[in-house]
This record gives structure tokens, sequence and C-alpha cells, in this order.
């Protein structure tokens, strides 16, 4: 019985950090107006599409953290004694993405608020990373043959695509070998296992895409399994809201 705890103890944490690759992170420092660090600072980062909740609070050195977010546009939460209350909506986050958002908090009383809105993007200074991310508005609205989202890869700079079908599109990223990516799909490997080479095994129709990450250089060692880029997808997740899409083509 001790062995098998320790297994399960063990599986679950390969699974928490392959999740990684597709969700995003949010994190900074909240200050006073002088720049000293605010501990014990309570923060609520919902979801503007699916109004999930989740909280946290400031640590002694002022910095919070919120991991394994789903991409998608956030509002954010901050309330703090003896301070005004601080509220920013439509924040971004993306897959595979650590975001920064430092705050400095303005004394007043609590029936005072700040509200922060269509400010300027979150700066990405957690990694050196070299890569592009393809929104979601860029997958359904480009003219794929097929639909299937494996033709964007050319949208990498310093790519070159060299073919592709529904199954198996090859794709030569950063001067890197053609059929040499790892695909992710929701932090899943989604390579080709069955011939141990990172090449795509499935190729999603847009329907089904969220948004892309192209990885060129200088990705984490979580990915160990490529020599010419990652490709790490996250799939479409439901909303509030009753959605739906139809098609067609045209001879």
């Amino acid at each position: 019985m001790r062995h098998f705890r320790c297994i399960v103890i063990l599986l679950t944490a390969c699974y928490a950090l392959s999740a990684q690759s597709s969700t995003g992170t949010l994190t900074g420092i909240i200050t006073d107006p002088s720049s000293a660090n605010l501990p014990d600072v309570a923060l609520a980062l919902t979801n503007e599409e699916t109004g999930l909740t989740e909280r946290s609070t400031s640590n002694p050195q002022g910095e919070y953290t919120f991991p394994l977010l789903q991409p998608g546009r956030y509002r954010l939460t901050v309330e703090a004694k003896g301070f005004r209350p601080y509220t920013r909506t439509e924040i971004a986050l993306e897959s595979a993405r650590v975001s920064r958002l430092d705050i400095t908090m303005q004394l007043g009383q609590v029936s005072e608020a700040i509200e922060v809105k269509g400010s300027a993007p979150l700066l990405e200074s957690e990694s050196s990373t070299v890569g592009q991310l393809i929104e979601h508005k860029t997958v359904m609205d480009m003219p794929l043959t097929g639909r299937r989202v494996g033709e964007l890869l050319a949208l990498q700079g310093g790519s070159l695509f060299i073919t592709g079908d529904v199954i198996r599109p090859r794709v030569a990223i950063a001067g890197g070998r053609a059929d040499q990516q790892q695909w992710m799909i929701d932090g899943v490997n989604a390579s080709n296992i069955s011939l141990e080479v990172p090449q795509a095994l499935f190729n999603p129709p847009v329907e089904a895409v969220q948004e892309i990450r192209l990885q060129a250089n200088a990705y984490s060692a979580e990915y160990g399994n490529s020599s010419s880029g990652v490709v790490a997808m996250t799939t479409r997740s439901g909303t509030n809201e009753l959605h739906g899409a139809a098609y067609g083509i045209l001879p």
C-alpha cells in the first residue's frame, strides 16, 4: 500500500507540471505610494467569460501569483485596509506565458475605488523565450485549406512552411529540420509517439482551438523533445453564453 500511494503522488505531480504549457500565469508585486511592499493584501481574479474566481493574498514581500490559468480575459480586484480598492479589467492572459502586473495602491477610504480599463498590454519579463502567439481571432479568420490550424505555423517569423495536409503539416522553424517540432495540446504531448519522432500526430480543426503559442528559441527545459520549436495549442472551453459555428465550401 505504501508503494501505491507514492506512485499516485508522483503521477499527480507530473500531470500538474505538464499542464503548465497550456495555461497562463499572472504575477506581480503590490506596493504603497512610497514603494514599500504590502503583505497580506487580498486579491480576486475573475474570468470575464466564465465568472470563475480565483483568490489569493500577497506574501510578506508583497508578491502574488495566480498560476495555471485558462487563457482568456480576466478582472483583477485588490483590497487592503486603509487603501482604495483597485480593479483592473480586460487583462488578457495567454497560453504558456507568465505575465507581470505590478500594482501601486493609493491611500483612501474603502468607499473610494480605482478602476483601470484599456491600459497597455502586460509585460512578459519572466522569460527569454522567442516565439509568437496566434490569437483566436486569427485562428478563425485566416483562410486555411481544410480548416486545419497546422498551416498557421507559417506565420511564425523565421519559419518555412513546406507542405501540409489534414494529418501532418511539415514546417521548419528557426533553421531547424522539418518534422521536428514538439506538439502539445492542452499540456499533453500530441507528437507522433508511435514513430518516436517530434512531428504532429493530429492537426486540429480551427473550431476546436482557442490559441496557439509557437516557441522558436530559448524555451523552457520542460520541452525536451524538440530541436526545431514547440507548438503549444489550447482548445476552446465553455463560457456562460451559448455559441455555435457553421461553414460551407463552395465549388
